[in-house]
């Protein structure tokens, strides 16, 4: 049952992700940003998980997936309504990077749990199932997205982008603890060099 609870989370979760850039991207073009802007815009989708993945590992080892889940989720909600409550560019850029923050800790935290919730043999189907979560959310994220932009303005549909997320965060606060928990111990520091010369690191890049 855990299994199918983190796939319903990964289309909880990345569904709000992928409307949320699709929403932004389209509310700046409304706005008439010049395409420098849309492309800084863009670029800031990948700012924080640029820089905190690794941290966001370290503390699902830590604290297990639920907490660190949750306060992303949170944190992508809130940033999702700024547009709503102040229209305008830099409204947009924080929107932006909070949109990094919810994908950061939702693709972190509930890859990890796939990996916990898998005994080695089932790894690469629980993988492929997870993929096939995160293509579906890939689709149905934009047309949310544009649904909403069609039927109110860009500031209401960013509303209705923070509504996507709210199941996310009910079903975190009722049954998150069916997601593995964490060691309750900071993970031992590596270095990323030390990282990227383990063993098998390369053979999963590939």
């Amino acid at each position: 049952m855990s299994i199918y609870f983190v796939f319903l989370l990964v289309l909880c979760t990345l569904t709000g992700v992928h409307a949320g850039r699709v929403l932004l991207t389209l509310y700046a073009l409304h706005l008439g940003a010049s395409p420098f802007a849309v492309g800084l815009l863009v670029a800031c989708f990948s700012i924080l998980p640029m820089l905190l993945s690794w941290q966001i590992g370290r503390l699902t080892d830590r604290f297990g997936s639920r907490w660190p889940l949750l306060f992303g989720v949170v944190g992508g909600g809130f940033g999702i309504l700024v547009p709503y409550f102040v229209p305008g560019m830099p409204a947009l850029f924080v929107a932006a990077v909070m949109n990094g923050l919810l994908f950061s800790f939702s693709a972190v935290t509930l890859q990890t749990a796939v990996g916990l919730l898998s005994r080695p043999e089932e790894r690469t189907v629980k993988f492929s199932n997870f993929t096939l979560m995160t293509s579906i959310a890939s689709f149905v994220g934009p047309l949310i997205a544009g649904f909403s932009i069609d039927r109110v303005s860009h500031a209401g549909a960013a509303l209705g982008m923070a509504g996507v997320l709210i199941p996310a965060i009910f079903l975190l606060v009722l049954w998150g603890g069916r997601l593995p928990r964490g060691t309750g111990q900071a993970p031992p520091a590596v270095s990323v060099k030390e990282m990227l010369t383990g063993s098998g690191l390369w053979q999963v890049l590939a």
